[in-house]
């Protein structure tokens, strides 16, 4: 048991790093930085599963992250 639960915290931990990498490259304004936070909380407060929740954030994340030819 204590083996399993040490392995989806860690799966989630690495989660949240990747998450936190794709929005490092390129630092958001701070009203999109408030967007993100009241979705995430929006998605925690509404979605009990967890993993349903980490899909949802990755979306949200992937949704807002810049695109590589953007300034072209």
């Amino acid at each position: 048991m204590l083996n399993s639960l040490a392995r989806k915290l860690f799966n989630r931990t690495i989660n949240h790093l990747k998450r936190f990498l794709i929005m490092k490259r390129k630092r958001m304004p701070n009203s999109m930085r408030k967007h993100v936070r009241l979705e995430k909380a929006r998605i925690r407060r509404q979605v009990l599963n967890v993993k349903e929740q980490d899909r949802l954030i990755d979306e949200l994340y992937k949704k807002l992250a810049p695109k590589k030819n953007e300034n072209k």
